[in-house]
């Protein structure tokens, strides 16, 4: 089965290149991004990042882009903050040069991943959402579900959250209750549960 990260942040690419050993760079691997900001996988390059629809945000550790919603903390020119919360900020003034850099960088990554669920055979979706209920985590499948279906109907969807009561699948999808864990990571044997559980659903589950 392959596996492709959806976010929300960098513990579910971090998770599953602990799993598979997938070293492979793809678009949500190490950004922020609301459950809204999947749409951009469909959208222009030409409207990613673009001049002056940005703002730092999360003292200043953290790029948000105005019209997609997503949040870039490891792409722009920072310095390390000592003996604070963020481990660095980000130089505002270099943001407007690094701008073009990291659009083509980023609209490269998305036509990247765009194809790589076109053409992926058992390819699992995976997400991270803190949703509290499992009525919340279903209504967030399926928005990932209407974005991503159209591409490749053979996709599989697994969301994982620490606040879910309880585990469950049905057709597609699983979702998937995890443990937090030490650190931003999440609990490294309630993932590999996750992906086990998967793998025994849809590995070599028919379309």
């Amino acid at each position: 089965m392959q596996l492709l990260s959806l976010g929300y942040d960098c513990k579910v690419a971090w998770q599953i290149r602990r799993h598979s050993g997938q070293g492979e760079a793809f678009f949500f691997d190490w950004l922020m991004t609301p459950i809204d900001a999947l749409a951009v996988m469909l959208g222009r390059d030409e409207d990613l990042l673009r001049d002056g629809r940005w703002e730092l945000i999360k003292d200043d550790c953290c790029l948000r882009d105005l019209d997609t919603g997503l949040m870039f903390m490891h792409e722009f020119p920072s310095v390390p903050v000592v003996g604070g919360e963020q481990s660095h900020r980000i130089l505002a003034e270099q943001v407007p040069a690094h701008l073009p850099i990291a659009r083509a960088k980023f609209a490269y990554l998305r036509r990247k991943t765009l194809e790589f669920i076109r053409s992926s055979e058992n390819l699992l979706l995976v997400r991270a959402d803190e949703v509290a209920t499992l009525d919340e985590a279903i209504a967030n499948v399926n928005k990932m579900r209407s974005l991503f279906l159209p591409i490749n109907p053979t996709l599989k969807f697994a969301l994982a959250s620490t606040l879910v009561p309880a585990s469950g699948a049905v057709a597609d999808t699983l979702i998937f209750k995890t443990d937090a864990g030490d650190d931003w990571r999440g609990g490294h044997e309630s993932w590999s549960r996750l992906f086990e559980a998967a793998t025994r659903r849809f590995a070599g589950q028919p379309a």
